[in-house]
């Protein structure tokens, strides 16, 4: 399938073996470009089937369309932390000429998907989509909470300071 696909239904889409080119297509277009420096260094089209396909998946990938045009997409993974809870981190994606696709898409995975009573706790992680920050009202409506922190800071590649690692220089 090429990256031009249709869709029928304005729903979330599974990402398989049918649409994985579209999918991919739709991420690297779309995404920022760390992402996609990073997305263009493996196989993503084989690592997203491999994953999909495992017996013991904790991942989801979707595509979100309207009309019959991907205008987001939605990833999940989740794993259990030490806890005792699931940990879910969800990633969305929109195109950035209609950034409210974004939250669309997370909508209605997390009324689809999320909603139905689970085992066990569950703790959400959702970064904002690069074309649109997160919509606080309507996260504070459904239960989350802003947790402060994952702060992303790089610096050029050097050797460590005096003192940066104190225990590694003892």
């Amino acid at each position: 399938m090429t990256a031009t696909a249709v869709y029928s239904s304005p729903d979330l889409v599974p990402v398989g073996a049918d649409n994985i080119d579209t999918y991919v297509s739709f991420l690297l277009a779309n995404s920022d470009a760390e992402a996609r420096d990073y997305m263009s260094r493996i196989d993503m089209r084989s690592m997203i089937l491999d994953r999909e396909q495992s017996e013991h998946s904790s991942f989801g990938d979707y595509l979100w369309c309207q009309d019959g045009v991907p205008l987001a997409s939605a990833n999940f993974s989740r794993r259990r932390h030490a806890g005792g809870h699931d940990l879910i981190m969800l990633y969305v994606t929109s195109r950035p000429d209609v950034p409210q696709a974004a939250d669309m898409a997370r909508r209605q995975l997390l009324a689809s998907t999320f909603a139905r009573p689970a085992a066990v706790a569950r703790r959400f992680h959702l970064p904002p989509s690069i074309h649109r920050p997160a919509p606080t009202d309507e996260l504070a409506a459904w239960g989350f909470v802003r947790q402060p922190g994952t702060c992303k800071y790089s610096r050029d590649a050097a050797p460590p300071r005096p003192g940066e690692f104190p225990m590694t220089d003892r």
